[in-house]
């Protein structure tokens, strides 16, 4: 019997990646504080060209790091993906400086009480080549798809699924 398990093909597992930005106001905030407000905040935007825009859906396990500090803060799930619409554009919380193509709704969120140091665990990412001087360049384009394993290293988290850390 055929598995209808698409996670091979359809990554479930994705970093969400906040850098420095902008308020409402036009006050420069940092990349933890504008985290926090998206968060808070329960939607997370995606611009025409975000990497893995199609990719999130439903369900989907999400990591939030920032860059600039290198550490993975918090973690959710999706909800659902909404299209980019008025309300959201009223409510939020943050300098918008175009228009996002589409709007992740999480849920489950739990920000951690430290947080986790990518620095640290590169060596037991896969996607990061071993000794590699520029590993930072992974964590650009507003968001990068992990497996499950990688998932567990960057939230300190038991992978789900079963899967072996």
């Amino acid at each position: 019997m055929k598995s209808t398990d698409d996670s091979a093909t359809h990554p479930k597992h994705f970093v969400l990646i906040k850098q420095a930005c902008l308020d409402a106001q036009g006050r420069r905030v940092s990349a933890e504080a504008a985290a926090k407000r998206l968060l808070d905040f329960g939607r997370w935007p995606l611009w025409q060209g975000t990497r893995n825009r199609r990719a999130i859906t439903a369900g989907s396990r999400l990591a939030i790091y920032l860059a600039g500090s290198c550490e993975v803060i918090a973690m959710g799930a999706v909800a659902r993906v909404d299209l980019w619409n008025a309300e959201h554009r009223r409510t939020y919380p943050l300098l918008l400086d175009g228009a996002p193509a589409a709007v992740l709704v999480m849920e489950d969120l739990r920000l951690f009480s430290a947080p986790v140091p990518v620095k640290e665990r590169l060596q037991r990412l896969s996607f990061i080549s071993a000794g590699s001087k520029k590993w930072g360049v992974a964590f650009m384009g507003g968001t990068r798809a992990v497996n499950a394993e990688d998932f567990a290293v960057l939230t300190g988290s038991p992978p789900a699924d079963g899967l072996a850390a």
